[in-house]
């Protein structure tokens, strides 16, 4: 009998003590779990917080080079502007002169009391320069070859600005002086009749000074 309460005491002890050993290792694999999962959390937070940093980062050096590009267009803006005002006198200088010279080469158009004259036009045409002696005296000559015959016909070019080859010369004739000449021609088609008032440029050559659309051509 004695032995049987000894053994079962014994016995008793021997489960308590499982008992606690299996209780400390449950114990060491719970604190375990937690230690493992409190590591997680923190490691987490850090990568989460590394990413918004880094996006910061990022998001502040595109809006630093935002900047300096926006700095940039704006000194570029500025440095065409300012150039563009400096060419601008230069610009108006340069119209000023085409006007001028458009305005010198403009034609002037008038009305004219003879019936068969459509319209009177002058305009400041060029001389045609001469291949005579500029030094002797000068005076017409309307013989058909000669040298001041052909300069008077190319003078009539100018103003009517026909070719010779595209000309009819009707007559050349003494315009009202020693130094002056009047010429009617037509286009070969003999639809547009003009008569031409040629003077003599002293030491220059003979230059148109007038011309006038006829309606008709008088010596058709």
């Amino acid at each position: 009998m004695a032995d049987e309460e000894k053994r079962s005491r014994v016995s008793r002890r021997k489960e308590k003590k499982k008992n606690k050993k299996f209780l400390s290792l449950l114990s060491g694999v719970v604190i375990a779990l937690l230690l493992l999962w409190a590591g997680n959390s923190v490691i987490g937070n850090d990568e989460t917080s590394g990413s918004e940093n880094s996006d910061r980062a990022i998001q502040e050096e595109n809006d630093e080079t935002n900047s300096t590009e926006e700095t940039e267009r704006s000194q570029n803006d500025s440095a065409s502007a300012a150039s563009s005002d400096s060419e601008a006198p230069e610009d108006n200088e340069e119209k000023t002169e085409s006007e001028a010279s458009e305005e010198s080469e403009e034609y002037v158009i008038e009305g004219s009391s003879d019936e068969n004259v459509s319209r009177v036009v002058k305009k400041n045409w060029e001389t045609v320069e001469t291949e005579q002696n500029i030094e002797a005296p000068h005076r017409v000559s309307f013989d058909k070859g000669s040298t001041d015959w052909n300069e008077l016909i190319e003078a009539v070019s100018v103003a009517t600005e026909l070719s010779e080859e595209d000309m009819i010369t009707w007559r050349i004739e003494n315009g009202g002086g020693p130094q002056s000449a009047t010429a009617v021609v037509t286009d070969s088609s003999q639809e547009n009749v003009y008569r031409v008032q040629i003077e003599w440029q002293k030491k220059e050559g003979y230059k148109p000074v007038q011309l006038e659309i006829l309606k008709e051509n008088p010596y058709k």
